[in-house]
């Protein structure tokens, strides 16, 4: 009896699977048909839904139905994102990966989308994902590597191998913690290269700060990679507040918040709020800080009869600005119209509106063009970054006027500007162009003049 029962058992199962697999291969035959019917009449929801069934049902019918596929999942989603439908498009997507979780296509597809949606990092991460599923499907390598280099600019590179800056600045951090500023903050933090030299010098306490949400995930990365006690907030430095982010004022900020024109990247706004929140105040009592270790630090932009004693400290301290006339043609054809062009088409010189942009020069490698000083190059300012009144008197704005002897004649194509940044009272760095090979990290600012003179 029992062997009965199992053979009829055996035989209701095997009937089963029999009815189910025809029951799958219907439908099966039913959906691919409905798909690409939906698919000629351009009903792309519907198609789509379709071919999610087949190949649910069947993944083995990928291959025969891939491109099909594909080409449904581009049009709808373009028509959903017409209609302003994010969710929607981002849902297909899901389900297509749901059927086809490794196909490159689709995982390019979706970090297209992402990255249109301004979703930047997660594109990159379905960018990575696409290649590693088929590293011989070269857009998606591409736009990866494209990526990377919109998301983290060059010159980070350029910046961490310049060993001349970098020793200078861990020179100078050293010596101050040493004199007792010891509590830093690092504003613009980067990779945070800064942070790590305040740690290894043993500062106190040591918080860094980086607005860009690549970059700080990369200083993340660091300080776990280097286990240093350093506390980070993806802030910009005006956005901190001390008792909410920061538990307590510092005495010592490390920054490189400079361009090559100085000021172009709103450092003087930026340590005019530090001075004004964030850094300990000056104080007339001298006894007080040499007990706590914190000497006095004079620099030649400071009066020295001034019996201030500092509490806290800027890294850099101060700059020398120098600018110079020069005669270059590669600059005068590269932005400027030639006079035998504009006599040629006879073009007046006041009819050509002139366009500033935000930032009124560009940057160039002096030492990779070809030009001639006009003059001697001239110191126009001195800023001192540790004084306040002075960083709100520049904010104000100041004009000067330089005066220059011609040493060369030539034609005023336009005036290169470099600074002098000094660290401390002992160590600087200088954007000066450099007769040799120059491996540093820093170009000069152009300031354009295409007038005939």
């Amino acid at each position: 009896k029992w062997e009965n029962l199992e053979n009829k058992t055996e035989e209701i199962m095997d009937n089963t699977t029999e009815d189910w697999n025809q029951g799958r291969q219907l439908l099966l035959q039913r959906c691919k048909s409905r798909a690409l019917k939906c698919l000629h009449e351009h009903e792309y929801s519907r198609a789509f839904a379709h071919f999610i069934i087949a190949l649910t049902v069947q993944p083995s019918v990928k291959g025969e139905l891939l491109n099909a596929f594909l080409f449904t999942l581009e049009k709808l989603a373009e028509n959903l994102e017409k209609e302003k439908q994010i969710n929607e498009v981002l849902m297909c997507y899901e389900q297509a990966l749901d059927v086809l979780p490794q196909d490159s296509h689709v995982l390019h597809g979706l970090a297209t989308t992402l990255f249109r949606f301004g979703y930047v990092e997660c594109a990159l991460s379905y960018f990575l994902k696409s290649y590693k599923a088929n590293p011989f499907f070269t857009p998606s390598l591409y736009c990866m590597e494209n990526l990377k280099n919109a998301l983290v600019e060059r010159w980070h590179f350029v910046m961490l191998n310049d060993k001349e800056r970098n020793f200078a600045y861990k020179r100078a951090i050293t010596r101050a913690i040493e004199n007792g500023y010891n509590r830093v903050l690092d504003i613009g933090a980067g990779t945070g290269i800064l942070s790590m030299m305040a740690v290894d010098a043993n500062a106190e306490k040591v918080y860094a700060c980086e607005a860009s949400e690549i970059m700080f995930a990369v200083l993340q990365n660091v300080i776990q990679a280097n286990d240093k006690p350093v506390q980070s907030f993806q802030k910009f430095s005006t956005d901190l507040i001390i008792g909410e982010d920061l538990p307590e004022k510092v005495s010592l900020i490390v920054t490189e918040v400079f361009d090559a024109g100085l000021f172009g990247e709103n450092s003087l706004e930026i340590l005019s709020h530090a001075w004004e929140h964030l850094l300990l105040r000056d104080t007339e009592n001298n006894s007080s800080n040499e007990e706590n270790g914190v000497s006095s630090t004079n620099s030649n932009h400071l009066d020295k009869s001034n019996v201030t004693v500092c509490q806290a400290k800027v890294i850099p301290y101060s700059a020398d600005v120098y600018v110079v006339p020069v005669e270059c043609e590669q600059l005068r054809r590269t932005f400027c119209l030639e006079d035998k062009v504009m006599q040629a088409l006879d073009i007046k010189e006041g009819v050509i509106p002139q366009y500033l942009d935000e930032e009124p020069y560009s940057t160039e490698k002096v030492s990779n063009l070809k030009l001639k000083y006009l003059s001697e190059p001239s110191r126009i300012l001195q800023a001192n970054f540790n004084s306040h009144e002075e960083i709100k008197l520049l904010l104000q704005g100041k004009v000067l006027n330089p005066s220059y002897k011609c040493i060369e004649s030539g034609n005023l194509d336009a005036f290169v500007m470099w600074f002098d940044l000094h660290l401390d009272e002992m160590d600087k760095i200088s954007t000066a162009p450099k007769k040799e090979s120059d491996h540093g990290c820093w170009e000069q600012a152009i300031f354009l003049y295409c007038l005939n003179i």
